[in-house]
């Protein structure tokens, strides 16, 4: 499934969206795309792993392409996680490290460098996942 316009979206639409109907994991997980998104991250990919491990119901994937991109990414992530669905997610690594992890429960979402990515292959990994790539539009 692909979305379009994400970076025509404010943060305020954004949240109106994800909120709708409650904070479900595929909320949350789109929410985090659409803020991910916002933020300039890239290659965004939703995988959907409920039935592979117990571990989340979604992995959400985001590359940016430079350290200070990445911590922004984190850093408005766990902002806007908390200001508008009311989550803290729990942080693994640092803002600006090749990979860091908001673990959000049901959700967990991974931002990495394009050479982290490259290195952990995390979509050749859970390669039976359902994948939603998420367009950011132009």
């Amino acid at each position: 499934m692909n979305t379009a316009g994400a970076n025509k979206t404010s943060p305020d639409q954004i949240s109106v969206a994800a909120t709708s109907g409650g904070a479900t994991p595929a909320r949350i997980a789109r929410f985090a795309a659409e803020v991910a998104a916002a933020k300039h991250g890239e290659d965004i990919v939703i995988l959907d792993v409920e039935a592979l491990t117990p571990l989340a119901t979604y992995f959400v994937l985001v590359s940016a392409r430079n350290p200070r991109l990445g911590a922004t990414i984190v850093d408005d992530l766990a902002r806007s996680l908390r200001r508008h669905l009311g989550i803290h997610p729990r942080l693994e690594g640092r803002p600006g490290e090749s990979w860091v992890i908001l673990d959000c429960v049901d959700v967990v979402i991974h931002v990495l460098s394009p050479e982290a990515r490259a290195f952990y292959q995390l979509e050749r990994l859970w390669s039976d996942a359902l994948v939603e790539t998420f367009e950011t539009g132009a």
